[in-house]
């Protein structure tokens, strides 16, 4: 359930947490989703990810129409950047970002999915076999994969990651997975799961990074897990890269694996993860040619990465898209009135946002699933709608009992933000419109930490600024809204919103295998929500990505947990 990306299980992580992990939520990948078990569409393994051989500025649909060159170069390195650093490098006991991207080298899983999510078997050798009621899933096992130490990889290694390693340590695990009625290996090449209810997002969460990596049995028997350990910051996995050196503050090397199973891959002979501390430092880095791939750089950079020579720019759909919006303290004695929060919805410009906050990018939202993502079967048009009305606004907040003073002002509202140039944009554009109506905003950018206390722990907020990442599933995108949520950690219901038909509709849907009544009940929650918003929601937006034309089969976006590496090339090996 996407209520516990985010720090609610990071009771290891010391320190403060990066700017992003604190801004968003993880999603947990690509797939093709909401299907019941037996109808899921089992892709082949890709020759290649998407890529590129021109210059341009590249949409949704061009990238997926990219091929890659049939005379593919072996050798090179491909340079990387984090704005943080990972405190571990552990995926199953850190669900940050810059972990993920290091995992997605150097560890495998059961199986896999492209970026046109289809799914491919990984240290499977096949996709699995899956019972008619959905209950039992039989997986056969390459039986040449080896651990970078030189070990077996085998059926024990599978057990031990879902029966002992990441139930400990993983928190979403039971919510995704729900209890396993056992997980067995008939031998040292096979494994079945037998379900104790039907799963339609099973193999959607057993394709993802965070939680499901396999790892070694022989390395972890018996460590504490919860614990830093050794396996923090040298990871042993059975990727198409093995981990080299960690200089702490400067950059993470990983190095090809020259004994991996996949014949013929990895093509590039390492990856190198620097640590840069902010967005104008690696574009800069990029120009100089001390980086190849920009990720996240603000929107504002985006005309200038075109202009550059040999260049892609890339904001891409993907299969987990951020959304951007304010949530309301549905405790707040204002806030806690619905006509309210609809007269903020009537009195705010949406359309104003797109050329003037975002560039361009993005699509506006309508609730809290966009159309725009791969999470469209789901998104409902027909819900109540608030189109830009100051009159309206304005009679609402009267009829409220928020008469205007001899200032013209009904109310103060404080707005609670991290310190994120994209949020306060967006929250002073906000500010200028709602005074327009009577409404004194008054935005607070904090830190993070502080930040996260105020929103999350104490409750001591009436609005906040954050994104998201709102599928890939439904439970993902729409399973914080549940009442059982409330004030349960971070990034999950704090707002209080309480609803007990929603909570209905999505405890029954996270077990329906029928797409066509799972879709039902998605579109029916749409539909009560934005009746009595708890949150305003703006914008769905990607990440914003860059990358040297003569690099091939980049893993697009960066947050595809898949992190296809595999199929990387470059026609210029340095």
């Amino acid at each position: 359930m996407q209520s516990f990306r985010g720090l609610v299980w990071l009771s290891r992580e010391p320190g403060k947490m990066p700017r992003r992990r604190a801004i968003k939520y993880i999603g947990v990948g690509a797939a093709a989703i909401g299907l019941g078990l037996a109808g899921v569409y089992f892709g082949t393994r890709p020759s290649t990810t998407p890529s590129t051989t021109s210059s341009a500025t590249a949409t949704q649909s061009s990238i997926s129409e990219m091929t890659s060159s049939s005379s593919e170069v072996y050798g090179g390195s491909l340079m990387f950047y984090f704005e943080g650093e990972p405190p571990s490098l552990n995926p199953l006991a850190n669900p940050s970002d810059f972990c993920q991207c290091v995992a997605g080298a150097v560890f495998d899983r059961l199986i896999s999915r492209d970026f046109d999510m289809n799914f491919f078997p990984d240290l499977a050798k096949s996709m699995p076999t899956i019972s008619p009621d959905g209950l039992t899933v039989d997986f056969d096992l390459v039986e040449n994969a080896a651990w970078h130490d030189g070990e077996p990889f085998t059926s024990d290694d599978v057990l031990f990651t879902f029966n002992e390693a990441s139930p400990k340590v993983y928190g979403p695990f039971s919510d995704q997975f729900g209890e396993f009625e056992s997980v067995t290996a008939p031998d040292k090449y096979s494994v079945t799961f037998k379900l104790k209810q039907p799963n339609p997002d099973f193999l959607t969460y057993l394709s993802q990074v965070q939680g499901v990596c396999i790892v070694p049995k022989h390395l972890l028997e018996g460590v504490d897990l919860t614990q830093s350990n050794s396996f923090d910051t040298q990871p042993v996995g059975t990727g198409p890269f093995k981990f080299k050196e960690w200089k702490k503050g400067a950059s993470i090397t990983v190095e090809k694996n020259p004994n991996y199973f996949m014949a013929g891959k990895p093509h590039l002979d390492r990856i190198i993860y620097k640590v840069i501390q902010s967005d104008s430092a690696a574009i800069q880095a990029y120009k100089t040619g001390d980086l190849d791939y920009l990720w996240y750089v603000g929107y504002s950079a985006a005309n200038e990465l075109k202009n550059w020579p040999n260049t892609l720019v890339a904001a891409p759909d993907a299969p987990t898209l951020p959304n951007w919006k304010w949530q309301f303290n549905l405790n707040d004695p204002i806030l806690k009135k619905k006509e309210v929060r609809q007269a903020l919805y009537y009195g705010t410009n949406q359309q104003d946002f797109l050329p003037k906050v975002f560039y361009g990018y993005g699509t506006l939202l309508t609730g809290p699933l966009a159309n725009a993502s791969f999470m469209s079967d789901y998104y409902n048009p027909d819900v109540q709608r608030y189109p830009y009305d100051v009159s309206k606004a304005n009679k609402m907040l009267d009829d409220a009992g928020y008469p205007r003073d001899s200032t013209g002002k009904r109310f103060t509202l404080s707005n609670k933000l991290p310190n994120f140039d994209p949020f306060i944009a967006q929250s002073t554009l906000w500010r200028d419109q709602l005074s327009l109506i009577g409404v004194d905003l008054v935005n607070t950018v904090q830190e993070d930490t502080v930040w996260l206390e105020d929103v999350y722990t104490t409750g001591k907020f009436q609005i906040d600024t954050v994104n998201y990442y709102a599928g890939p599933t439904p439970t993902d995108a729409l399973g914080y809204l549940q009442s059982k949520n409330i004030n349960k950690g971070y990034f999950l219901n704090n707002m209080g919103y309480s609803n007990a038909t929603v909570d209905d509709l999505m405890e029954r849907q996270r077990t329906e295998s029928d797409k066509t009544k799972r879709v039902q009940m998605i579109r029916e929650v749409q539909r009560i929500v934005m009746e009595d918003p708890p949150e305003y929601y703006m914008i769905c937006l990607s990440p914003l990505l860059a990358w040297p034309t003569w690099f091939h089969g980049m893993p697009i976006p960066v947050n595809n947990p898949a992190q296809m590496y595999l199929d990387v090339w470059t026609e210029k090996p340095r």
